[in-house]
Formats: C-alpha cells, structure tokens, sequence
C-alpha cells in the first residue's frame, strides 16, 4: 500500500477517504493511536476487510467511547458486516454508538457481546434498514442506557433466554435505565424483564401492544419502577405500568385515555405536546391529576387556560411553550399558590402577566422566553414591583 499519501490521523473523530492513488484508506492511519474516544466515519469508504483488521482495534485498551459510522445510502466498496467483523472494539469500551449499518446480519463479536464488551454503560444503534435480529444485549450486566432507532425491518426482539443457557435465570437488563426505541415499526417484544426507569417509546405501536400481552400474563412485570414515560399515542397507555412522569406527542385526539384512570392516579409530572391536534382547549382528563406537580404544556391551537386548571393546587412547575393561539393569562392563575417555577416559551400572543402574579409568594424563577412583548412588560418600571418577590428572573 502507498502509506505516504495518506497524512495523519484526525482524532478522535476520524474519516475514512479513499488514499490519493485509490489502491486503500486512510483507515490503517489508526493502526499506532490509542486514544481514549474515537469516531470512525464514512466506514463505506475502507477498501477492504485486511485494512479494517490491521489498525488492531481490539488492543487498544485505553478506549471508553467508540462510534462507528456509514453514511447513509452510499455505495459501499466492501459489505457492512466485512468491515465490522474486522473492527472487533477492545474490552474496555463502556459506550458504543454504531449509525448506519446495511447489512442483513451482525458479525460474530456482537452476537457474542457479553464476552466481548462486559463493560459496555451505553450502546445505540442507529438507521439499520436491513437488519433483522439483534444481539442478546440483556445479558450485559452494567448497561444502563439502550437506544433503537430506524430498524424498519426488526420484527421481534426475542429477550428471553434458551432453557439451555447459563444466564436463564438472571435478570434481563439489571441496570438499565433508559430505553428509547423511536422509528421502529415492525418490532415486538418477546419478553421484557428490564427495570427501565426511563422509556421513550416513539412511532413503535407493536412494541407497546407487545409489551401489554407480556404484562397481562405476568403481574411481577407490571410493577416496573417507571418514572419517565414518553409515547407518541394516548390508546396505547393501557398496555404500560403506571408512571410518575409521563411525555405525550398526540398526533391528532387529544381527548382519549384508558378508562382505567387508575394508573394515572399517582402522576407527577406531565408533558403534554399537541401539535396536530384540532382541539382548542385542554383534555378534561388532566383535571383529575391532584397529584401533578409538574406541568408542561406545548399546543399552538390553545387559546386559554381552562379554568378547571385551577384545580390543580399542588403544582410546582408550570411551563407553556409555542402556545401561539393563546392571548392572556387568567386572574385565577393566582390560586395555583404551590407554583415555584413559571416558564413561558414562544407565546407571542400574551402580553401581560395577571395582576395576581403577586399572590404567587412561593414563586421562586419566571423565565420568558421568545415573547418580547411580555418581556417589555415585564421589564417596565410599573411592572417590576409586581415581581418583586421572585428570586430568579431570566428573559430571553
């Protein structure tokens, strides 16, 4: 190989061109690092699998973080899985990010994970357009983050173990806590045993119908730890345990909630996005959450605050954000005497704060953000002596 044409290595975020004579890559530049974090991107551009093995990835022992990359849709010189199979990471790797793969299948290593990763904190994948099993990645004992995103042909994740193998009686993911499976549109789940405190379930319904006739054959499931819930679909709530913090991305009725309302009874914190939604006005369901303490409310077709908002006495956190059909604030606003923190984001349409803003004597931080109009007003000499009492005032 001509090596002299190639340069230097660019780390830790190093891609892969093709050398000046075209006969190889820059990949083999990589062969005498050791760095402690390393991208490899444009992987369709390494001329052969030899190349991939020799920069000898496994030995270097210094690495925390690894990512592998191939552009999307780009021609490849040599399959995905060639590559990868070559580009075994070194046991010290805690963090592993693999974007783009398009091969059918994953090369021995990674179905082999726990042998070769065990120390592996995080792994993402990314845009696997072809791929159609994934590796038993609930054997890894210190995973505490897992993200699937854009597996348009993963059907089902088998998380069980064969009767035969010597982990069948361990917990699946004993120390995850975040699993965040978005674009992801064929997949189920086999089993779940996970104790994941944090879900982001997005544009996956089969995952979430899944999950529920998991749940409705096995009660120790259903008292999963979830503090952090975000879906994309309020039909599918039926199907998950009950959360403390729940996200919700309405695609269109705002309206629907399981009629076990149960299971929302002990919510806290509550993240409503309603961008495609026709409704004017908050669901009724929310009123019934006494036990919120945060709210977020994200609704470009809302006019006003319903009045039964004021129910909700135990607030804390209140934020409106993009809620540009909304003119004023109430005077009742002033009732919701547990508030602390008041934000408004890109409103443009309020232009005032209510006069009894001075009965919030626990508000401690009012953020305003895009809304110059109210930031004038809160500005202004007359005005000032209204917020007097809050601590942290942040305009933006």
């Amino acid at each position: 190989m001509n090596h002299c044409s190639l340069g230097c290595a660019s780390l830790p975020h190093f891609v892969v061109h093709a050398s000046s004579d075209k006969c190889c890559s820059n990949i083999i530049l990589l062969q005498p690092t050791n760095p402690d974090k390393l991208t490899i991107d444009a992987l369709e551009n390494v001329k052969s699998a030899e190349e991939a093995h020799s920069i000898k990835l496994i030995e270097k022992q210094k690495m925390k973080r690894l990512t592998f990359q191939w552009t999307v849709a780009a021609g490849r010189f040599v399959d995905d899985e060639e590559v990868l199979e070559k580009l075994v990471p070194p046991s010290s790797v805690q963090k592993l990010s693999i974007t783009g793969y398009n091969s059918l299948s994953l090369p021995d290593w990674f179905v082999g994970i726990r042998q070769y990763l065990p120390n592996l904190c995080v792994i993402k994948l990314r845009n696997f357009p072809k791929c159609k099993n994934l590796p038993p990645l609930g054997q890894l004992p210190n995973l505490q983050e897992l993200c699937l995103r854009g597996m348009p042909c993963l059907e089902e994740w088998n998380m069980a173990y064969t009767s035969g193998e010597k982990f069948a009686n361990e917990l699946m993911f004993p120390k995850l806590q975040r699993l965040d499976i978005r674009k992801c549109a064929k997949l189920r789940i086999k089993l779940c045993l996970c104790r994941a405190m944090i879900l982001f379930i997005v544009d996956c319904d089969n995952v979430l119908s899944s999950w529920g006739e998991i749940l409705s054959h096995n009660s120790a499931s259903s008292s999963s730890p979830i503090t952090n819930l975000n879906v994309s679909d309020s039909k599918l709530f039926h199907h998950l345990p009950a959360p403390h913090s729940l996200a919700i991305r309405f695609r269109n009725d705002l309206t629907t909630l399981p009629e076990n309302r149960q299971q929302f009874s002990s919510l806290q914190s509550l993240s409503l996005r309603l961008g495609r939604s026709n409704e004017a006005e908050l669901p009724r369901w929310l009123f019934e959450l006494t036990s919120l303490q945060e709210l977020e409310i994200s609704h470009p077709k809302l006019e006003k605050l319903n009045e039964d908002t004021r129910q909700l006495t135990g607030l804390q956190s209140l934020s409106l954000s993009h809620c540009e059909s909304m003119a004023s604030l109430p005077e009742w606003l002033g009732e919701l005497t547990s508030l602390k923190r008041f934000q408004i984001k890109y409103c443009k349409g309020i232009r005032s704060l209510p006069d009894s803003i001075r009965k919030l004597t626990n508000l401690e931080y009012l953020a305003i953000d895009g809304c110059s109009t109210l930031r004038k007003w809160c500005e202004s000499q007359e005005n000032k002596m209204k917020l007097a009492h809050i601590r942290w005032k942040v305009w933006a």
